[in-house]
């Protein structure tokens, strides 16, 4: 298990000397670490871009269970109108129906993805679709309910702030993450080896530089798909809630 983790750092280190994210993708990786941690009992997450984005999450883990989520093949182009991504969204469901606006938040550009389930050797053992929609400041994700990565509880961080209401009769559930975004080949300081131990932070590989950041999203299940804004903006809960009530309500 070592030699993965250090198969998944090395090569991180290696493809992003000279390739940065924008902020959008930035937030799209970590929000699928966010989402890997109900499925997966993990010590240390990899993050980076390998071509295009590359999300590992290492663990320890049963033979043939997931060990990481592999995303980067776009099964669309990326998209500029709301319009053009709602004619691509039947590749989910034809229950998708995207706003112009979230939550006031003009939208930007889209597309859909297909993420590969992978065990500890990197060998693909499922995939499914998602699709992603930048509106600024929040980013609204969809996919089909998936047993594997949707059935899990989630693992509250210590000290982070979570709040679950219901609207229209559906259950959403708002919450915050702290991260510490780091380079490729940082080596974390016995304290924030014993806070990631302790499940107070979550470790992102493959930023330029150390920094500190709150990620806070919300999420509910609706008509057999799985619905997730998320942010690293400072934003409060109602805006969160605001914003999930708008797609639940439409």
């Amino acid at each position: 298990m070592k030699d993965f983790e250090l198969m998944i750092k090395q090569s991180l280190h290696d493809a992003t000397d000279n390739i940065h994210a924008d902020d959008s993708l930035k937030e799209r990786v970590d929000f699928m670490l966010t989402k890997q941690k109900k499925t997966i009992s993990f010590k240390k997450i990899a993050v980076g871009l390998v071509a295009v984005a590359c999300i590992a999450t290492v663990g320890a883990v049963a033979r043939g269970q997931i060990a990481g989520l592999v995303s980067g093949t776009y099964l669309t182009k990326q998209v500029y109108s709301v319009s053009e991504l709602n004619n691509y969204a039947d590749k989910i469901s034809d229950k998708i129906s995207l706003p112009d606006k979230l939550n006031g938040h003009a939208f930007r550009s889209g597309d859909i993805e297909k993420t590969n389930k992978v065990d500890e050797n990197m060998n693909k053992i499922g995939e499914y679709a998602e699709l992603y929609a930048n509106y600024g400041d929040l980013t609204l994700t969809i996919h089909k309910y998936d047993e594997e990565i949707d059935e899990a509880e989630y693992p509250l961080q210590k000290g982070q702030s979570k709040e679950t209401r219901d609207i229209n009769e559906v259950s959403v559930y708002c919450h915050t993450d702290k991260y510490l975004s780091v380079p490729a080949d940082y080596e974390p300081t016995d304290e924030e080896k014993q806070m990631e131990e302790n499940n107070e932070i979550f470790i992102s590989y493959g930023s330029d530089s150390r920094e500190e950041q709150i990620f806070t999203s919300a999420g509910w299940e609706q008509n057999g798909l799985v619905y997730n804004i998320f942010t690293f903006s400072d934003v409060t809960f109602e805006t969160m809630f605001e914003a999930a009530e708008q797609i639940i309500s439409q």
